[in-house]
């Protein structure tokens, strides 16, 4: 009799996945970490994004971590029993490290292969490849395979934010100090990433700036998108209006709108809106 093989996905919460479909798709997820005051707290356990969102505004030091890899040793021997295989699909390591602790985890659990995919993705690109992977691991596809339909799922992500905050990305070198006078005429920075890496690609200001992001994304697709999801931190309107735009141009029905991951809303600052998809 032959097994059929049983493969796990596993991200983090930084992945920015309705719950909705985190629960259908049957994707594990291991929380990023928030540290306040020395202690460390499971985000979306031990602190919700809009604390960490008004922390930021109040101005009170907030430090993110990641998980570790006994963090992820922990979720392989909760589903050990019942799997064949284990996929981990990780952030872009320019923003955290959480791909190295995937990696150790995987190389030093014993009980059940396990390999960690680096997705150079961050917030919902890492969710669709995530689902992208789920869905493979769905149709009883080996580990190798789901691991490498994940490899192939992240060249068909698109990624595009609307920056919220200059001096957030000053701080962090995502912009020049040169910026200043972008920031002094109104205008908000078009962030993607090239090779793990967030740059800046354009810039937009006022009522079109956001028919401006959507063809800014619809001039580099090649097929029309299978699945969209808009994020943001503390900007709902925007983020709403984001999705209006998307559902009309797209015709798109279910455009998931999602908190921002705070690893993120950190570096971009607070009111970033984005769009993630999937070709």
């Amino acid at each position: 009799m032959v097994t059929r093989p049983r493969i796990a996905v596993v991200t983090d919460s930084s992945a920015d996945l309705p719950d909705l479909w985190v629960e259908k798709a049957q994707i594990h997820v291991v929380p990023q970490l928030v540290v306040l005051n020395d202690e460390r707290l499971a985000e979306g356990q031990d602190i919700s994004r809009q604390d960490v969102y008004r922390y930021l505004r109040e101005g009170r030091p907030i430090h993110l971590g990641h998980p570790t890899p006994d963090d992820f040793r922990v979720m392989f021997r909760k589903m050990a029993p019942e799997v064949t295989g284990i996929v981990v699909i990780a952030p872009s390591t320019f923003f955290n490290p959480t791909m190295v602790s995937a990696e150790v985890a995987a190389v030093t659990y014993r009980k059940v292969p396990a390999l960690a995919v680096n997705s150079g993705l961050i917030s919902a690109g890492v969710g669709l490849v995530a689902l992208a992977a789920a869905q493979a691991a769905s149709q009883a596809s080996p580990l190798d395979d789901v691991a490498n339909t994940a490899r192939s799922a992240r060249e068909r992500v698109r990624l595009l934010f609307i920056g919220g905050d200059w001096n957030a990305l000053r701080r962090h070198r995502h912009a020049s100090k040169r910026t200043f006078w972008r920031q002094i005429l109104g205008e908000r920075p078009f962030i993607t990433l090239t090779n793990g890496q967030p740059y800046i690609v354009g810039y937009g200001r006022g009522r079109h700036m956001w028919q401006q992001a959507v063809h800014w994304l619809e001039a580099r697709l090649q097929d029309a998108p299978k699945q969209t999801i808009i994020v943001h931190a503390m900007a709902e309107q925007e983020a709403a209006l984001l999705q209006h735009l998307v559902q009309e141009g797209w015709a798109v029905q279910e455009v998931p709108i999602v908190e921002l991951t705070p690893l993120i809303a950190v570096r971009l600052g607070l009111e970033t809106v984005g769009i993630a998809l999937i070709e």
